[in-house]
């Protein structure tokens, strides 16, 4: 009967544990002594062997399209509701993905100094946008994909940097 309990307890919590979504600094996920090497788990998207990645071959391009349409809209989010950026931003980003498109894990790594008030306000926001997100692509395993990003301030003067708002 105890065996029982724990094994249920066990399947529940790891059942659980799949279809949270955790949106973190990778120091403040290292800190928390996660050990799992997630890129094990998660199958890139794009490789330089094309027979290694997700979305390969003619996909590839249609991904990474989706892929920069993620960005772009993740700030835009965040111009929205009040955060902009001071200066040109640099971060590395690693996105972690369910089979179906859902968001599992986002970790990120600003370069340089980010006051932790702004910091946290990011990850409020970032964590906001991203519980409704899928991303347009799906597959039959989980995939991930990493890399670098600027966020840049949005200046009236450029209009690439003017959000366009349903009238």
């Amino acid at each position: 009967m105890r065996l029982e309990r724990t094994v249920v307890t066990i399947l529940l919590s790891a059942g659980l544990a799949c279809e949270a979504q955790e949106v973190m600094s990778l120091q403040a996920y290292k800190n928390i002594g996660q050990v799992t090497d997630l890129d094990t788990l998660y199958i890139s998207c794009v490789h330089v062997d094309t027979t290694l990645a997700v979305f390969g071959g003619v996909r590839m391009e249609e991904f990474m399209g989706h892929y920069q349409q993620f960005y772009r809209g993740l700030s835009s989010y965040l111009h929205e509701h009040g955060f902009d950026w001071e200066d040109t931003t640099r971060c590395f980003n690693k996105l972690y993905f369910h089979a179906d498109g859902r968001m599992d894990k986002y970790l990120y790594s600003f370069n340089g100094t980010l006051a932790a008030e702004r910091q946290q306000r990011f990850q409020e926001l970032a964590t906001s946008y991203l519980k409704d997100y899928r991303f347009p692509m799906s597959n039959t395993v989980p995939f991930r994909q990493c890399g670098g990003s600027r966020f840049v301030p949005v200046r009236s003067d450029r209009p690439e940097d003017k959000i366009v708002k349903d009238p």
